[in-house]
C-alpha cells in the first residue's frame, strides 16, 4: 500500500521550498516574515470587525427590546442619540473596516516584492548585497 504524504499550507510549502533564499538573499527574509505578520493581522482585524457586527446587532436588538430608540446615521456611524455602548462598538466596527482592506494591500504589495525576488538580476543582487559588507 503506497503511503501519501499530507499536503501541507501553500504558504508552508513555499517556505519550505524558499529555505535557500531566506539565507542567500539579503531582505527576503524580512520582507516574508513582514508579509506573515500582515496576513495574520489580517485575519485578526476580519475576526473582530465580524465580532464588533455581532456586537452592534446584539446591542441594537437589546435596546430595541426596552424600548429604547436606537438612532444612527450609518452601520458604523453613531448620532447624538445612540446609545453609548451601541456607539462605542459602531466606532471599533470602523475602524477595523479601514484596517482589513489596508492590511489585505499590504500583503499584496509584500507579496509583489517577494515574487519580484525571483528574477534572475534580483537574485544576483540580492546574494552580492549579503556577501559584500556595508
Amino acid at each position: 500500500m503506497a503511503r501519501h504524504r499530507r499536503d501541507h499550507p501553500r504558504g508552508l510549502q513555499l517556505t519550505r521550498t524558499s529555505r535557500r533564499r531566506f539565507a542567500l538573499q539579503k531582505g527576503y527574509g524580512s520582507v516574508g516574515a513582514a508579509k506573515a505578520a500582515t496576513a495574520v493581522l489580517g485575519a485578526a482585524a476580519t475576526a473582530y470587525a465580524a465580532y464588533c457586527g455581532t456586537r452592534i446587532g446584539r446591542l441594537a436588538e437589546q435596546a430595541h427590546q426596552r424600548g429604547d430608540q436606537v438612532d444612527v446615521k450609518d452601520a458604523t456611524i453613531p448620532t447624538a442619540h445612540t446609545p453609548p455602548d451601541l456607539a462605542t462598538w459602531q466606532r471599533r466596527q470602523r475602524i477595523s473596516q479601514y484596517a482589513v482592506p489596508a492590511l489585505a494591500g499590504a500583503n499584496i504589495v509584500l507579496g509583489s516584492y517577494l515574487v519580484q525576488s525571483y528574477r534572475t538580476g534580483t537574485t544576483a543582487k540580492g546574494i552580492v548585497r549579503r556577501l559584500l559588507p556595508d
